[in-house]
């Protein structure tokens, strides 16, 4: 997912939030109505918002897939809590980039 896939930016506005530093749906949800002012985007508010729910529902999403990860590895015959904390956290991160990729 990309900052196009958030709900009120086209091609007008993703050029200029590329153009300012604002690569991801996490920056742009994470940025303020007057940044985006700044820099001349319209409905700047509604923008924000609609990056900040898409942001959550990818964490919520996580979190749940997560919850099954852990409890596959403890179900596993190879049940070690510091391989699975590792794994747990790089698939986590994976997720994350997944989310937030160009």
């Amino acid at each position: 997912m990309n900052i196009n896939d958030v709900n009120g930016v086209g091609k007008a506005t993703s050029k200029k939030l590329i153009d300012n530093g604002i690569t991801s749906i996490q920056e742009l949800a994470n940025t303020t109505e007057e940044e985006l002012e700044k820099i001349n985007i319209q409905n700047s508010a509604r923008i924000i918002n609609n990056a900040k729910k898409m942001t959550s529902e990818v964490y919520y999403d996580i979190n749940d897939s997560n919850k099954y990860l852990i409890h596959a590895f403890k179900k596993s015959h190879y049940y070690d809590e510091d391989q699975i904390n590792q794994s747990y956290h790089e698939w986590y991160n994976a997720l994350l980039k997944l989310y937030n990729k160009e």
